[in-house]
């Protein structure tokens, strides 16, 4: 076997690994990222989830009228520190309707309706820009999840261009030989 031979061989021996860690790149990035997103999916759901559950529960309790406990802390300054835990129950005002006329009875019906109907807008508000915030955190995800698949997938494909430029160099060395 003469030298020309050897070295056509050993070219296309390279090429063949080069060709085979190439496409074990694109693999390996194509895998990646569907690992990758379905896991920031999943997470994303558990949080959203909770999130509306928990919002849910404290928009029920309202709308029953069960109290909504609140804790606080405060500190005050001045030449000592006095730091306290302040907790506060806020529900609806216990409404005695034979101590009320029917106008004021009417007037606390009313003003109660305002503020749960201004509650569910402000709900209806909070869900909108969540809703917004998520679909915007799913896009800027997507779009550096593509970013970084399409780098992997160039870096594999430029492993693939090297093994079909080795390859032919040696077919063609081969061929002369």
């Amino acid at each position: 076997m003469t030298g020309m031979a050897l070295l056509a061989l050993v070219l296309q021996i390279l090429g063949l690994l080069t060709g085979a860690w190439g496409v074990h790149e694109v693999r390996h990035s194509l895998t990646g990222a569907t690992t990758t997103s379905l896991a920031w999916i999943r997470a994303h759901a558990r949080r959203a989830r909770r999130s509306a559950h928990r919002r849910l529960g404290e928009a029920w309790a309202r709308l029953r009228g069960r109290p909504n406990v609140r804790t606080a802390q405060v500190q005050l300054s001045a030449t000592a520190t006095l730091s306290s835990t302040v907790t506060a129950t806020v529900g609806p005002r216990p409404i005695d309707p034979g101590a009320v006329s029917d106008r004021e009875w009417l007037a606390l019906l009313t003003e109660q309706f305002q503020g749960v109907y201004g509650h569910l807008n402000q709900l209806r508000e909070q869900q909108t820009a969540d809703r917004d915030l998520a679909a915007r955190q799913v896009r800027d995800a997507v779009t550096g999840m593509e970013a970084s698949q399409r780098a992997d997938a160039h870096r594999g494909l430029a492993w693939i261009y090297a093994s079909l430029v080795l390859t032919f160099a040696g077919t063609v060395l081969g061929g002369l030989a």
